[in-house]
């Protein structure tokens, strides 16, 4: 997981910071990111194909038929705009801290 960490640009103490399904969900959007980054230089190379070389122009397949097939296993989650994210985000951070306090607490 350290290893994704460092492609995904986190520094090791960003890492550790977060808790689990804070990574994972930052994982799922870095691979959405990728994807989508990969898809985008296809359909790049796809256009200045069929606009620079005239030899080729017949010879192309459609662009779809270059484009990888998405067959996802479950239904997409439902998106969340930035400000519900955040918003979820602190809710979830608060109920850890309290969690970790109330362990400390009950330790002494």
């Amino acid at each position: 997981m350290l290893k994704t960490a460092y492609r995904m640009g986190l520094t090791p103490a960003e890492f550790w910071a977060l808790e689990m399904w804070e990574f994972i969900a930052c994982a799922e959007a870095y691979d959405e990111q990728s994807r989508e980054k990969a898809e985008q230089a296809i359909t790049q190379a796809w256009m200045v194909a069929a606009l620079v070389n005239p030899s080729i122009q017949g010879k192309l397949q459609k662009l779809d038929s270059y484009l990888p097939k998405t067959t996802p296993d479950k239904p997409p989650a439902p998106r969340l705009s930035d400000e519900e994210f955040d918003r979820r985000l602190a809710r979830a951070r608060a109920a850890t801290e309290a969690r970790k306090k109330e362990a400390s607490q009950d330790g002494n």
